[in-house]
């Protein structure tokens, strides 16, 4: 399972095609590190390379500390509730959409189970 926060909503969007290639390559890895962690045996090197490749697409990883920080004030407000759970693995990036012409800059929050056993 991933949970995706999506801090900014638009009735239409759209993205240039090099962030929706970006974006679905960023999915992409997302889905492959679920399915190498819902593995019977986990194998680190491969998440650990997932990773890398998600970090150089601009991927952060952030701490449930930092999750609490930075998503909850007054000038944010989540379209779902976080996760209280610790056993998830938390990331963030931004990317681009374009609307009426403007082009707004969005922040994904995704919280993905580290295990077999995170609900």
């Amino acid at each position: 399972m991933i949970l995706t926060l999506v801090l900014s909503l638009t009735p239409t969007i759209f993205a240039s095609p090099v962030q929706d290639i970006k974006e679905t390559r960023i999915q992409q890895l997302y889905d492959q590190r679920a399915a190498v962690l819902n593995e019977e045996i986990v194998d680190m090197n491969k998440v650990d390379n997932i990773d890398k490749q998600l970090k150089s697409l601009g991927v952060e990883f952030i701490t449930s500390e930092q999750v609490r920080k930075q998503f909850h004030n007054e000038n944010m407000s989540p379209n779902v509730s976080l996760p209280q759970q610790d056993n998830v693995s938390w990331s963030t990036y931004r990317t681009e959409i374009i609307k009426d012409g403007i082009t707004y800059e969005v922040q994904r929050l995704i919280a993905q189970p580290n295990s077999k056993s995170s609900n």
